[in-house]
């Protein structure tokens, strides 16, 4: 099967396509497994500890641990496609992609029949890996932020409707 109809049957984007991605839920889990076993050793030590504030630290892991379950639930939404309905046809759709990369100076990573992985290089704002998959039904994008910006407030979400309505204009 190729690849624009799995995205469009799933309605994401897999973990390996996006570059940051599979570093932010490595991170993520890592951090996880160092409180929980922060947490673990602290609670559970053989020697007594009557100098230190166990219930000041046990506090912080556990909100760490939250802030990290947190993170990797939102690595996994931000891959979520969304739906921008258009009744043009394919070919124009497709066209109109490579003049707006090519005008945005986005760097192209993957194209495939219908499917188009980019790099979206902000130095002021935050870069994105943009997924765009166009079928009859319309556009399909993705802006997946770069690295350590999981948890960037709807930036990526805004980004996706951002492109959107610049390509509307084009059109």
């Amino acid at each position: 099967m190729e690849r624009f109809r799995k995205i469009i049957e799933k309605g994401k984007v897999e973990l390996t396509n996006v570059g940051g991605g599979i570093i932010n839920f490595i991170t993520g889990i890592l951090v996880l497994v160092a409180c929980l076993y922060a947490l673990y050793k602290l609670n559970h030590s053989s020697k007594p500890r009557d100098d230190q504030p166990v219930d000041f630290f046990n506090i912080v892991f556990v909100l760490l641990i939250i802030l990290c379950i947190y993170i990797l639930i939102l690595c996994i939404l931000k891959l979520k496609i969304k739906l921008y309905k258009d009744n043009n046809p394919v070919e124009k759709k497709k066209l109109l992609i490579e003049r707006f990369a090519e005008k945005n100076k986005w760097k192209l990573i993957k194209a495939e029949t219908n499917y188009y992985l980019y790099w979206e290089n902000n130095w002021i704002f935050g870069s994105y890996y943009v997924t765009l998959v166009v079928d009859d039904k319309g556009f399909y994008i993705n802006s997946y932020p770069f690295y350590k910006t999981v948890l960037d407030f709807g930036a990526s979400q805004r980004n996706s409707d951002e492109i959107y309505e610049e390509l509307r204009e084009l059109l």
